[in-house]
């Protein structure tokens, strides 16, 4: 009966977006031009109904330099995960961002924020509950 009402309590949460966790982007280490930025980065993650957690919202259209964000793999709850994305500058070159992290027993936890740039890591910052 306590696991049938504990699912329940779960489902009703994430179907009220309840889920919802904004990060932001602090101690960066990598590329000057990257790290001496002082943009913050924000994300907020979600729960969709098929308990699959993404990135609802983001800020980097904000950003001076960036002018595309293209889409976002997903990752399965209660395992270790990456998110990856590109992104596009003002100077057309691709930045590969990948949001590492862990999300088990609803302990959702991330871990860092890694900017590629081709085959070298340009830049590595955390992520923080805003």
């Amino acid at each position: 009966m306590k696991k049938i009402l504990g699912i329940a309590i779960l489902t009703l949460l994430l179907n009220n977006n309840s889920f919802a966790k904004d990060y932001i982007t602090y101690d960066c280490i990598g590329h000057p031009s990257i790290c001496d930025d002082t943009f913050v980065m924000k994300f907020t993650f979600e729960a969709a109904n098929n308990n699959n957690i993404f990135i609802s919202k983001h800020n980097l259209l904000e950003h001076r330099h960036i002018v595309e964000v293209m889409k976002h793999n997903y990752f399965k709850k209660n395992s270790k995960f990456n998110i990856k994305f590109y992104v596009i500058n003002n100077l057309n070159k691709k930045f590969l961002f990948v949001i590492n992290g862990k999300y088990k027993d609803n302990s959702f936890n991330i871990i860092n924020l890694q900017i590629d740039l081709g085959d070298t890591k340009i830049a590595e910052m955390k992520l923080k509950q805003a």
